[in-house]
């Protein structure tokens, strides 16, 4: 017998506290917010669904916790907002809505998982008539998809928190910080094709770092969006070829990466950065002490 979904009925059978969870070495859960909110038709409750995964991990710790269940929980199948055609999948870049729950997800379970890449997801995903893409890291076999890079960088934090926020984490050591930004949107995959319309949703910031010591510091620079790091868009400059061969498909893959770039920055209290990031964009800034 299936366990129903606590997000829709706030409901799990008693029985599975009582006969089964006791005995499990671990628990394991899946959740995909297209299975339960994406109508075809019509975007709906947009809310839900940006909270869908969060929520449902929260309400499984929680009965675990109120239960006396001490084992490690994994999110092994999970999904955010995607399309439900090829295209709309694509064209929806969802760096950041990645990010923004691995981050949650980092201080709620022992693990998460993807899947490997999408020839493997097709052929063992749970779509049934919805057919949206899943959390893949690799596109078949070398094509890097945004997953890998989300991953990338959320694992590339080191150090102690310092601060953080709803859009923002910064952490540091021993005169190196990083800060990692990313912009979270939330809108019907189906006008992700539409270039005004997704331009309109970039959001400019202005950063002052009063965590930082005054001292001039060399920054890395790592942009991840739509046009650096997603793999769809760089197919999607080749439509019109009837098929690619190797050498194309190797170019493609390599041309797939962060943009990075590298400057000298005076840290003061009147001195600030200024960042405008694409819908869905994801930006690590990595700040270097030059000082003795």
């Amino acid at each position: 017998m299936p366990i129903d979904d606590p997000f829709t009925t706030n409901y799990i059978n008693p029985m599975y506290y009582t006969k089964v969870f006791v005995k499990c070495d671990f628990l394991s859960f899946v959740a995909d917010p297209n299975h339960v909110f994406f109508n075809a038709d019509n975007f709906k409750d947009k809310q839900s669904n940006q909270r869908y995964v969060i929520e449902k991990t929260r309400f499984i710790k929680q009965q675990m916790q109120l239960h006396g269940i001490d084992c490690p929980l994994y999110l092994s199948d999970w999904n955010t907002l995607t399309g439900n055609t090829r295209r709309s999948n694509g064209y929806f870049f969802r760096g950041a809505i990645i990010v923004n729950d691995l981050i949650a997800l980092n201080h709620l379970v022992d693990g998460y998982g993807f899947w490997l890449n999408i020839e493997i997801y097709e052929k063992h995903g749970r779509s049934n008539n919805v057919h949206p893409d899943g959390l893949e890291l690799f596109h078949y076999f070398s094509g890097k998809r945004p997953t890998y890079f989300s991953l990338e960088l959320t694992q590339r934090l080191e150090g102690e928190i310092i601060s953080q926020g709803d859009n923002y984490l910064l952490t540091g050591y021993n005169g190196h910080y990083q800060l990692l930004l990313w912009h979270t949107t939330y809108f019907n995959p189906v006008y992700s094709s539409e270039e005004i319309f997704v331009a309109g949703h970039a959001m400019s910031f202005s950063i002052t770092m009063n965590n930082l010591k005054q001292a001039n510091y060399q920054v890395k620079q790592l942009e991840f969006n739509r046009h650096h790091g997603a793999l769809f868009y760089a197919y999607d400059k080749f439509q019109e070829a009837p098929s690619l061969d190797y050498e194309t498909q190797t170019y493609i893959n390599a041309a797939t990466h962060l943009q990075l770039k590298n400057y000298l920055f005076r840290c003061s209290p009147k001195k600030s950065l200024s960042l405008t990031l694409d819908a869905n964009a994801v930006v690590l800034l990595e700040f270097n002490s030059l000082s003795n």
